[in-house]
């Protein structure tokens, strides 16, 4: 999918909900100016494959943040620097003049992902994506889980390498073929993605050398904010649906349970408890709905020990009561 040439948030945000990214959060300076300038493309290149290629200028300081699956990220800089967040670590990646840099991000569970945009800054560069199952359907020994394992040993990593002169190549190939509707092409840019992969794998297994995460103080405060934002989004949602409490919640973002609480209530108004509870009564509307799940299922799948509890706590959440609110979507 090739975007308009002057990339605005409406423009992204629709790319990205049809790339399977529903939960977009997009901060930037509220003014008319196109976020991006050139040529922007997001491919699904076959079941488990994707690409994402782009050439041009970031027009303004924002930042793009979407919950990633599992899986490893291949990517080739030609020209400029990329700012990101990849879970709770921050990365600036930089391209040496005629020299690519290759650098690789593993992600062994759901994780949230931050673009930082710039003011005036050119990026050339092309990712090609592969998730965990897609892996893991290719080992058919012991010793090929045991390598897989090793990559996604840890929630997220990301590793800088030299970029050879073949890999070069292949990423210049994928370039000219990105957004070709041509059969042919399309069979050649799946078989140069899977060599991308590869080569790369080959790298990661061999030769893995970890890149330095930023301090959080060289980032632009609001992508920041929006990144830490849909991370404790991400915890809560998690953890609301496995009867989580907030000690759980609070290790998995590595604060304290008071300063969790503190958070929570800055930025929603509401108690961590409160907003926990929330999470398990929003998720128990397309429960009931969507999947057909009766009062007394929805109850006993959200922890209630009896169903007038869940119904009370509904109504009061909703203003009516579950039965009622089944009611009006039938």
């Amino acid at each position: 999918m090739k975007l308009a040439s002057n990339l605005n948030k409406d423009n992204l945000h629709s790319a990205l909900v049809l790339q399977g990214y529903d939960n977009h959060v997009l901060q930037h300076n509220a003014n008319h100016k196109p976020l991006f300038v050139g040529d922007l493309t997001f491919e699904s290149v076959a079941q488990g494959i994707t690409m994402h290629c782009c050439d041009g200028e970031e027009k303004q300081a924002a930042s793009s943040t979407v919950a990633i699956d599992a899986g490893v990220s291949v990517n080739i800089l030609f020209r400029g620097t990329l700012c990101f967040s990849l879970g709770k670590n921050t990365y600036q990646l930089m391209a040496k003049t005629q020299k690519p840099l290759l650098f690789i991000n593993t992600i062994s569970g759901k994780e949230m992902f931050t673009r930082h945009l710039n003011e005036n800054q050119k990026v050339k560069k092309i990712n090609v994506s592969i998730n965990k199952q897609w892996l893991y359907s290719r080992c058919k020994t012991a010793a090929d889980r045991i390598k897989i394992d090793s990559i996604f040993a840890h929630p997220s990593r990301v590793f800088t390498f030299d970029c050879v002169e073949e890999l070069t190549s292949i990423a210049n190939q994928l370039f000219t073929l990105k957004s070709s509707l041509i059969f042919e092409d399309q069979l050649k840019a799946e078989q140069l993605s899977i060599q991308l992969i590869y080569k790369s794998l080959i790298l990661l297994l061999t030769k893995p050398c970890q890149a330095k995460s930023l301090p959080i103080t060289n980032l632009h405060r609001q992508s920041l904010k929006a990144h830490h934002k849909c991370k404790i989004d991400k915890a809560f949602e998690d953890f609301a649906l496995t009867h989580g409490c907030l000690s759980q919640i609070a290790d998995y973002l590595g604060v304290s349970v008071s300063t969790l609480q503190r958070q929570v209530k800055n930025k929603y108004q509401v108690t961590a408890i409160e907003y926990l509870r929330n999470k398990r009564l929003d998720k128990a509307k397309s429960w009931l709905v969507l999947d057909g799940k009766s009062i007394g299922e929805v109850s006993f799948l959200l922890g209630y020990s009896h169903v007038s509890t869940f119904t009370t706590a509904f109504k009061k959440r909703f203003g009516v009561t579950p039965n009622n609110f089944r009611k009006a979507h039938s």
